[in-house]
């Protein structure tokens, strides 16, 4: 098993993150056929990012991480996820809005553990009984992965370029 330790990002590294999400985000926008021209795709990745990115590193419900292995203290990708109050005040569910691997620690199976990882610290600590996450269609590999993970596709949110997926967590 791959030891991955979650911690919290500087301001620093939230401007590094920032530019890695619109720079892949545009790309994926692109590459998927969900907009046609590279300046269109721009402008859609800074229109989402600038609705949904959290403004501080200190919202309670968003939660921006550096992944770190342990063993080597080398940091592998971000992640993040956002909390939101699921039936009750007691149930949450955890949207898996953004995963981030380096290039160079792809194909290492650290997403999958990643996954794993975070579905016990969500289920455990945060009480939460659902994890959704939307995948592009043409990330083969990832979709695969959540699949294998447990995961289903919401048809009924789910776009020809994206899937919707869900899980529920026992």
């Amino acid at each position: 098993m791959l030891n991955i330790n979650f911690t919290k990002i500087s301001q620093k590294q939230y401007d590094e993150f920032k530019c890695i999400l619109q720079n892949d985000l545009q790309e994926k926008l692109f590459s998927s056929g969900e907009v046609k021209l590279m300046e269109d795709a721009i402008s859609l990745a800074k229109h989402i990012l600038r609705e949904k990115l959290p403004l501080t590193l200190n919202d309670e419900n968003n939660f921006i991480w550096q992944m770190i292995l342990k063993d080597t203290g080398e940091q592998i990708g971000y992640i993040w996820i956002t909390l939101t109050k699921f039936l009750s005040d007691e149930q949450y569910s955890a949207r898996i809005t953004y995963i981030y691997i380096h290039d160079t620690h792809r194909e290492k199976e650290y997403a999958k553990q990643v996954m794993v990882d975070l579905e016990k610290i969500f289920k455990n600590k945060y009480k939460c009984n659902l994890l959704t996450l939307n995948v592009f269609r043409s990330n083969i590999h990832a979709h695969k992965m959540y699949l294998k993970l447990g995961f289903n596709e919401d048809k009924n949110k789910s776009t020809v370029s994206r899937c919707e997926m869900i899980k529920f967590l026992k």
